[in-house]
């Protein structure tokens, strides 16, 4: 592209050179540049092209409010400064209105956009999961609709009182409250609340001191459990009698490989464990037994293979397995239940 030379428009201190080859209508493209001395020092800067908005008015104008600037001695001194200027003024504007969206975005909206997609690449899945699970059953219905500038203590008391009444412990309280707390904080970190979420002590939610499972099942219990069990899901009566005698976790089980069951030893090793640490566990009659009554498979393959609603990670839901199948009284019939709570140490027999 080349340009002619500049020539002065029929505004004092404004020029213009033609374009050699593009038209603008019927004329060539004038590009527009204005002149002026700061400290007696000459200074020009281009403006635009007519085909792009820009007139020699337009110009002349730009010129004469850096004039009045320099007489004045505040605003931009230069079109480089103005545009500085107006560029960042426009940015302002820009977040201003974005700062008013954010504002308006109801906690689900926050949750599905931010928390969990961040939470899902920091956090181990068994971690991301349960606290989607007190999103969706607890936090979610309640207060999910709710801009999240606008939850305080009374949302927060209505949250315990809803858990209150659905009869949870005081450690399930402690964790549902514990992830809208880490929701809210990560909002509070991004300039999102004003307020840092409230502590457990401030809302009454406090953890009961230690996660010690002292909740244990009679022998009648057991053997109601198990017998209804036995009737109607031998998968689950296999699991379940396992964890009775052992004390495991469910995922513990759930994980065990016929290379960790070492007959020539009488001991089970458990390497999945919660906190990552091996364990070994005596290989007791009832255990022999439990063992001699099931189908041995490869080294890799799992002791306790999988039943369809036991194909998703951390077993079915309570409303596939159906609470209290052993009757009126008796505990949900969960392994992971069962193994924390069957007090093993008086199951050698």
């Amino acid at each position: 592209m080349r340009e002619s030379k500049k020539i002065r428009s029929d505004f004092p201190g404004v020029y213009f050179m033609k374009h050699s080859q593009r038209k603008h209508g019927v004329q060539a493209d004038k590009y527009f540049l204005i002149r002026f001395k700061i400290d007696g020092k000459s200074i020009e800067e281009g403006i635009g092209w007519a085909s792009q908005g820009h007139t020699a008015r337009e110009a002349s104008g730009i010129l004469s409010t850096l004039k009045k600037n320099r007489k004045l001695g505040t605003g931009p001194f230069t079109h480089r400064e103005m545009k500085a200027e107006n560029e960042a003024e426009s940015s302002a504007k820009t977040a201003k209105l974005k700062a008013e969206v954010e504002a308006r975005k109801t906690l689900s909206e926050y949750w599905a956009d931010s928390y969990l997609p961040a939470a899902k690449r920091s956090k181990k899945e068994n971690s991301w999961e349960k606290e989607e699970q007190h999103y969706r059953l607890w936090i979610g219905p309640l207060l999910g609709a709710l801009p999240i500038r606008t939850i305080g203590l009374k949302q927060w008391d209505e949250l315990v009182k809803i858990l209150s009444k659905a009869n949870l412990s005081p450690r399930m309280k402690e964790y549902v409250t514990g992830t809208l707390r880490r929701v809210l904080r990560h909002a509070y970190d991004r300039r999102m609340i004003d307020e840092a979420p409230p502590t457990g002590k401030r809302i009454g939610v406090s953890g009961p001191g230690n996660n010690r499972r002292l909740r244990t099942l009679s022998h009648d219990e057991e053997a109601a459990i198990m017998d209804r069990l036995l009737a109607e899901d031998p998968y689950f009566w296999r699991i379940t009698r396992f964890a009775f005698l052992t004390g495991c976790r469910a995922s513990e089980a759930f994980n065990l490989v016929w290379a960790k069951v070492d007959f020539s030893r009488g001991r089970i090793i458990l390497t999945e464990t919660k906190n990552h640490d091996s364990r070994m566990l005596p290989l007791t009659a009832p255990l022999l037994a439990l063992f001699a009554s099931m189908q041995s498979g490869a080294p890799g393959d799992r002791v306790f293979t999988s039943a369809p609603c036991f194909q998703r990670r951390g077993g079915c839901t309570e409303t596939e397995r159906g609470q209290n199948r052993a009757g009126p009284g008796s505990v949900p019939l969960d392994p992971a239940h069962g193994s924390h709570t069957a007090c093993p140490k008086t199951r050698t027999a």
